[in-house]
């Protein structure tokens, strides 16, 4: 018996429990609650003063890793539980979160996170306790061997899986410059990119949100959570060394890239609908409404490259298609690029070539409206004559309306023929 806790608190805990509130050697110290909280999904045993912010901070714990599992998909069920520590209100505040990790006895890990109790609602603790069940599932039970390297979690996972998993995250409006024609960011710059200070909150959030936006867009993908579970894998004791890669191979960044300019520029207040894509039909309206906005006779490109002021114009435009992108129908980015080509080339291109590719851009619109009106056929098609339960569109075209039937003398006649029985 330790610290006073009779044997009746054990007998009711797995034995990886037992260890961790201070059985063979994970915990030793005497400062630890008498009553530590188990998270409702195991993953977290939270050692504080019995206190209404102890008691608040366990259900959001529990909360927060029943996020993380379903965002992630890692089972929580064998490893150790992390240990959360909570500091008492006479110690000293705790400058940081702080995460520790040491082997115990039997060979399975120690994590620890140190909290200040004070300060439960920084976003940092929300960040390490996302580094700690990302330890915990890649460690499993086999601990690394004293003085070796921890893996280290790449910043944009932990701030973006710690604010996704905090239930309680405010929300942040993300700039998104970008629905107006400026040059987007990219999914490379973001992972290179360091941390804001917290001197600086302001882009601390924002870099939080981001981050936990390209995590969303991620996770979104088919088979986005076998594939991060596949990335930060599990410890291998015969090859230590191995070093966390800065991004999920089986991710594709390229796919990955556009998904998250849209959750993006849906916080940004800018254009709320804009995480939705456009119809084929709605994209073509819009870019017949850029390319009429050219001034002049047929809205002509040629004609274009002679104005006064053309490479204003042509900027302008750039601008308009680039926002466009990023709603477009699939079908519609193939013109998308090659009239953004084109303006890119109008300065150095003489006018005959000018003239081909505007036409080509003409053809090319027609055969996109095209595919789409077949595509939409065929799927009419499949719906009413293919799909065993149907949406109820077609019900009207698909069963023929009842009709009077009229008779004549010789109908009449034979009714009376067959009602005397002959």
């Amino acid at each position: 018996m330790r610290d006073g806790m009779s044997h009746d608190v054990f007998r009711c805990l797995p034995k990886f429990f037992v260890a961790a509130l201070g059985f063979g050697g994970f915990l030793g110290s005497t400062t630890f609650a008498k009553n530590p909280i188990v998270s409702s999904g195991g993953g977290f045993v939270l050692h504080g003063n019995a206190s209404f912010s102890t008691s608040h901070f366990s259900r959001k714990l529990s909360d927060f890793e029943a996020r993380f599992g379903k965002l992630t998909g890692f089972s929580d069920a064998a490893p150790p539980p992390v240990v959360v520590v909570l500091s008492d209100v006479t110690d000293a505040p705790l400058a940081h979160a702080s995460l520790r990790m040491d082997a115990l006895e039997n060979g399975q890990p120690k994590i620890q996170v140190n909290l200040d109790s004070q300060n439960l609602e920084d976003e940092e603790c929300f960040q390490t306790l996302a580094q700690s069940l990302l330890l915990r599932a890649y460690y499993g039970e086999k601990a690394p061997s004293p003085g070796s390297p921890i893996t280290i979690i790449p910043p944009w996972l932990t701030h973006g899986l710690g604010r996704l998993c905090n239930s309680e995250a405010l929300p942040v409006v993300i700039p998104a410059h970008y629905l107006r024609g400026a040059v987007p960011p990219s999914i490379a710059d973001l992972l290179v990119q360091k941390p804001p200070s917290r001197n600086n909150p302001t882009l601390l959030d924002i870099y939080d949100a981001m981050a936990s936006s390209l995590v969303r867009a991620g996770l979104m993908s088919p088979g986005g959570s076998d594939a991060l579970q596949r990335w930060i894998g599990h410890f291998d004791p015969g090859s230590p060394d191995r070093t966390l890669s800065g991004w999920p191979p089986d991710w594709n960044m390229q796919s990955l890239e556009r998904r998250w300019l849209l959750l993006m520029a849906g916080t940004s207040g800018e254009a709320p609908s804009v995480i939705s894509l456009l119809t084929v039909g709605e994209t073509l309206r819009r870019y017949d409404e850029i390319i009429m906005s050219i001034p002049t006779a047929g809205n002509a490109f040629d004609l274009l490259k002679r104005e006064k002021g053309s490479p204003y114009i042509v900027r302008g435009i750039s601008k308009s298609l680039l926002s466009l992108h990023l709603q477009a129908n699939p079908l519609v980015v193939p013109l998308l690029d090659e009239t953004l080509e084109l303006c890119g080339k109008l300065p150095r291109l003489p006018e005959k070539k000018i003239l081909e590719r505007q036409k080509k851009l003409i053809e090319r619109r027609a055969a996109i409206l095209k595919q789409a009106r077949d595509i939409e056929s065929y799927l009419d098609w499949y719906e009413a004559a293919r799909l065993p339960i149907s949406s109820g569109l077609f019900d009207k075209l698909l069963h023929a309306p009842d009709t009077p039937v009229s008779k004549g003398p010789v109908g009449h006649y034979l009714d009376q023929v067959e009602q005397s029985g002959w």
